[in-house]
């Protein structure tokens, strides 16, 4: 399913763009988490990074390899 086009430069480009908002977002996410709902750290990362892996099966099939079949 996830296959390149040949177009790297784009497509490098949405993949780091991805992670990058995602990293931003931990960075924020977290601490709220932890201080504000007062889940625990490890509980917070794991529903973080669980909404990180759905988000990125979507984020890749429909803009960094989209039109790759």
């Amino acid at each position: 399913m996830f296959q390149t086009r040949g177009r790297y430069a784009r497509e490098l480009t949405a993949f780091l763009s991805f992670y990058g908002v995602n990293y931003a977002g931990n960075w924020i996410a977290l601490p709220a988490l932890v201080e504000l709902a007062h889940i625990g750290p490890i509980v917070a990362q794991l529903m973080f990074s669980a909404v990180i892996m759905i988000t990125s099966y979507f984020w890749h099939s429909k803009v960094t390899f989209r039109g790759a079949k």
